[in-house]
């Protein structure tokens, strides 16, 4: 059965069951071991978090799994399939962090926004009480104003959030709790957020932004950004394909994910204020 028909009606799709409770375990454990060779204090900051597919083979090995590639092509209704960025979305134990209710494409100039979709891969129990994803159906049909709070424990970039008057017109929102080797895949403009992690465990799960071949950028910024081949074929000029990754965390491999993310952050940050992730 097709998740294409009910997607395009709620605007996401959970859960999506793509890896084994062992197997997942062993992601986690790489996870861990990147957090231990390259985070600063036992914590990941700045573009850290952000393109892991570009030097780390878990990460890698995420992105391109079958069950959640082929999840991937029925909502977006292609094969020809391209990743834009993978993120590493953390909260630790017992943290006050939480993201706002907002839309993924505000900011990223994609279009047509129907060609992007977010998969939140969980790599640790994502309960309600840890601060699962929230969505709110139909909410992926019109893009609604955001402010930017700068509130440090909002873990989004500039603080982007709805305000209250135009969120009271969409639905109730839906909880979307994942056990690890769980995904959930949302519209680029489906209204989500996620609450504390009330638990004593971290809660991290890496969110995938896949696009459709024919998307294209309209970002303020101006820099050709690059993506990596999925699936299918490439042939535009709208995006530079990435290199094959040859070595984890080798010295190519960093390169290509510095110049990568300065071109991303060039084209996101143009006009917030801001100059990089958090």
């Amino acid at each position: 059965m097709r998740l294409l028909p009910q997607y395009q009606k709620n605007g996401f799709h959970s859960p999506l069951t793509i890896f084994s409770t062992e197997k997942t375990a062993e992601l986690y454990n790489s996870y861990q071991d990147y957090v231990a060779r390259y985070g600063e204090g036992g914590k990941l900051v700045g573009d850290q978090r952000f393109r892991l597919h570009v030097v780390a083979k878990w990460a890698r090995e995420i992105v391109f799994n079958p069950a959640l590639v082929a999840a991937v092509k029925d909502v977006l209704d292609t094969e020809n399939l391209l990743c834009w960025d993978s993120d590493l979305n953390i909260k630790p134990p017992g943290t006050e962090s939480f993201y706002s209710w907002h839309q993924d494409g505000t900011y990223s100039g994609h279009s047509p926004a129907s060609g992007v979709v977010t998969a939140w891969v969980a790599l640790s129990p994502a309960p309600v009480e840890a601060g699962c994803l929230l969505f709110r159906p139909g909410s992926h049909l019109t893009q609604l104003p955001h402010l930017e709070t700068r509130d440090p424990s909002n873990l989004l970039a500039v603080g982007q959030t709805i305000p209250e008057e135009h969120l009271r017109i969409t639905s109730e929102p839906v909880t979307a709790p994942l056990i690890p080797g769980q995904a959930s895949l949302h519209h680029w403009m489906c209204v989500h957020a996620s609450g504390p992690n009330s638990t004593g465990q971290e809660r991290v799960g890496l969110a995938i932004r896949y696009i459709r071949a024919d998307v294209r950028s309209s970002a303020k910024g101006g820099a050709r950004e690059r993506t990596t081949l999925v699936s299918g074929e490439y042939n535009g000029e709208e995006w530079e394909l990435e290199d094959e990754l040859r070595e984890e965390y080798g010295e190519e491999e960093w390169e290509r994910h510095r110049e990568g993310a300065e071109r991303e952050k060039s084209n996101y940050f143009t006009g917030t204020g801001s100059e990089g992730f958090k």
